[in-house]
C-alpha cells in the first residue's frame, strides 16, 4: 500500500511537469504565431482564430487542463481514495485518445510539409506532437488509481472529433487564408477539397475516424484491464455504512454474514466510492419437470342392502273350549258360530235352588 501511494505521489509530479511543458509550447507557439501576424499586417483576430482551430492545439489545451485537475484530486482527495472519480477517468481517456491520434497523424501525414518560415518553434513543435503524445501513451499504463469505464464511453470520447471535423468544413469557407489570399482556410492539407478530390477527401477522414475509433477502444480496454487488476490487488468492496446512535456498522456487501457492531466514539459517515463490477450473466439450464399423473382408481361404493322387514302373519288359533270350574260352577265356551255375534255362554246348574218363602204381609 505504501509503495502504490509512493508511486502515485511520483507521477502526480511527472503529470504536473508535463502538464506545464505542454503549456508552455502552446504559449511559445501562440506567442510566435500572434506577434508574426503583427509584423507582417496580417489580421490578428483571424490569426488567433485559426490558432485555436488546429486540433493539435485544442488536444494539447484539453490535456494540460485535464492533467492538472489529475494533480489536484490527488493531492486534495486522491491519496485517501481507491480509484478516480469517472469524469476524470472519462477526461483522462478522451484526451489521451485524442493525443494518441496528433502524434500519429502528424508523424505520417504532416511532417515534412514545407510551412512558412519563422512561423513554428522547434521545440515547441515537438513537444506538441511526439513528447506530449508519448507521456499521455505513459500515462495510460502507469497512471495510479486508474478507473474501470463501461465499453460505452468511446462514444462520449468521438464527440469532440465529429464536431471538430463539421466545424472546420463549414467554417473553412468563410474565412480568408491569411497568408496566400485564398477564399478558403483549411488548417490541415488532406481536408482541403481544392488539393484533393472528394473520393480523397472522404477516404481520409474515413480513415482518421476509424483510427480515433480504435485508438479510443484500446485505451478503454486498457484502463478496464488495469482497474480489475487493481481491485483484486487490494480486495477493494464496495462498503456500506449505517449510523445508528454512536454506533457505526460497516459491512462487505459482498459478505452474506455482517460483522457484529463496532462501538466508535462519534459515528462519522464515510463516503466510498463504489467499484463498478461487470455483472456476469449465466445461462440458467431450465429442466424439464415431468409430473406422472396418478391413475385414478375408480371407487365403487356399494349402497347397502336394505332388509325389508319381515312381516309376521297372525296366526290364528282354533279356540279350545276349555271348561271352567269355579265353586262347582261348570262354565263351557261354546265356539263361535257365523250366525252370532258373539258367543253365547250356557250356565248349568246342578242343584235347583228352592224359591224363596213367601211371607205374609198381613201376618
Amino acid at each position: 500500500m505504501a509503495r502504490a501511494q509512493g508511486w502515485g505521489k511520483f507521477w502526480t509530479i511527472m503529470r504536473l511537469i508535463a502538464a506545464l511543458g505542454i503549456g508552455a509550447a502552446i504559449v511559445a507557439q501562440a506567442i510566435q504565431s500572434f506577434t508574426g501576424a503583427v509584423e507582417n499586417g496580417r489580421h490578428v483576430a483571424t490569426i488567433v482564430s485559426n490558432f485555436f482551430s488546429f486540433f493539435t492545439i485544442l488536444s494539447n489545451l484539453f490535456s494540460v487542463l485535464v492533467l492538472l485537475w489529475a494533480v489536484l484530486w490527488f493531492w486534495t482527495r486522491g491519496h485517501r481514495k481507491a480509484a478516480e472519480p469517472r469524469g476524470l477517468a472519462l477526461s483522462l481517456a478522451a484526451v489521451t485518445t485524442y493525443m494518441i491520434v496528433t502524434g500519429i497523424v502528424y508523424n505520417l501525414l504532416l511532417r515534412g510539409i514545407a510551412l512558412e518560415p519563422g512561423s513554428i518553434i522547434g521545440w515547441s513543435n515537438e513537444i506538441l506532437h511526439l513528447i506530449g503524445p508519448v507521456f499521455l501513451l505513459l500515462d495510460l499504463f502507469l497512471g495510479p488509481k486508474r478507473r474501470r469505464l463501461a465499453w460505452g464511453s468511446i462514444a462520449g470520447i468521438l464527440i469532440f472529433p465529429i464536431a471538430w471535423v463539421l466545424y472546420t468544413l463549414v467554417r473553412a469557407s468563410y474565412i480568408t487564408n491569411p497568408a496566400t489570399g485564398d477564399p478558403w482556410w483549411y488548417p490541415y492539407p488532406f481536408l482541403n477539397p481544392h488539393l484533393n478530390t472528394y473520393p480523397a477527401l472522404l477516404a481520409y477522414i474515413g480513415g482518421i475516424s476509424v483510427a480515433i475509433a480504435a485508438v479510443a477502444a484500446i485505451v478503454v480496454w486498457v484502463g478496464r484491464l488495469r482497474g480489475r487488476r487493481a481491485d483484486a490487488a487490494t480486495g477493494a468492496v464496495e462498503t456500506v455504512t449505517v449510523l445508528v446512535p454512536s454506533v457505526a456498522v460497516a459491512a462487505a456487501v459482498t459478505d452474506p454474514v455482517l460483522p457484529a457492531p463496532l462501538p466508535l466514539p462519534a459515528a462519522k459517515p464515510v463516503l466510498v466510492e463504489p467499484v463498478v463490477v461487470e455483472p456476469v450473466v449465466e445461462e440458467a439450464i431450465v429442466e424439464e419437470l415431468v409430473i406422472e399423473e396418478a391413475p385414478i382408481e375408480e371407487v365403487i361404493v356399494e349402497e347397502p342392502e336394505v332388509e325389508e322387514p319381515e312381516v309376521e302373519e297372525p296366526v290364528v288359533e282354533e279356540a279350545v273350549v276349555e271348561e271352567l270350574v269355579v265353586e262347582d260352577l261348570v262354565i263351557e265356551q261354546a265356539e263361535p258360530t257365523p250366525f252370532d255375534d258373539e258367543p253365547e255362554i250356557l250356565i248349568e246348574f246342578d242343584e235347583e235352588f228352592p224359591e224363596p218363602p213367601t211371607t205374609d204381609r198381613n201376618q
